[in-house]
């Protein structure tokens, strides 16, 4: 930094500060993620059960999904875990697939199917 004026080097550290935040918030973000949804499993969907409310929209109705754990990643000692989730939402769910599932309570954080990974 000898080699630079000062107020280029007050420039310099400024960027180099703000190249550095960014990645710092992720990772916090990610933590907090984390700590949101402390239950990550892999399991197979055992049952599916279309929740029926008398004075519900069909655009808000609910279905609860059943898991058998095979593989319980973090927070889970179940053998069965239930979620929640929008019957017409963005996942569709199939009976007999595996997916890895993130949850916060009976509440759905993340839901991918889950594919073994080939070895090399």
């Amino acid at each position: 930094m000898k080699h630079f004026n000062k107020p280029f080097q007050k420039k310099l550290k400024l960027c180099c500060l703000a190249l550095l935040i960014p990645s710092t918030v992720s990772a916090v973000s990610s933590q907090e993620l984390a700590e949101k949804c402390p239950v990550q499993f892999v399991g197979t969907v055992v049952e599916i059960a279309d929740t029926v409310a008398p004075f519900a929209s069909p655009h808000q109705a609910m279905s609860t999904i059943k898991f058998k754990v095979h593989i319980s990643q973090r927070g889970s000692s179940k053998t069965y875990e239930e979620v929640k989730i929008l019957r017409h939402g963005p996942h569709s769910l199939f009976k007999g697939q595996l997916y890895q599932v993130e949850l916060n309570g009976k509440y759905l954080c993340s839901l991918n199917e889950y594919r073994k990974k080939k070895a090399l």
